[in-house]
């Protein structure tokens, strides 16, 4: 698993998968905020993604004021 949080401020994120093995595909599920996500005005708006990912793959995270997301990385046989 990976996560990340954030304050009041909204934040736009890279992240970098290159701790994974080489050659490898990943199913990465990612529980992240929804467009329309506030701490204040609508905490609980929320998406869920599945994407395959390998150590080439760099993820752009939005995260909403008093945001973040999960992601939930998974080998591939």
């Amino acid at each position: 698993f990976v996560g990340a949080i954030t304050d009041e401020n909204n934040r736009t994120s890279s992240l970098t998968l290159d701790f994974l093995d080489s050659g490898a595909n990943y199913q990465a599920t990612i529980y992240k905020d929804a467009n329309s996500a506030d701490w204040k005005t609508n905490p609980e708006a929320y998406t869920i993604e599945k994407q395959v990912v390998t150590n080439k793959t760099v993820l752009s995270l939005t995260l909403a004021k008093g945001g973040g997301c999960a992601i939930s990385i998974v080998k591939q046989n």
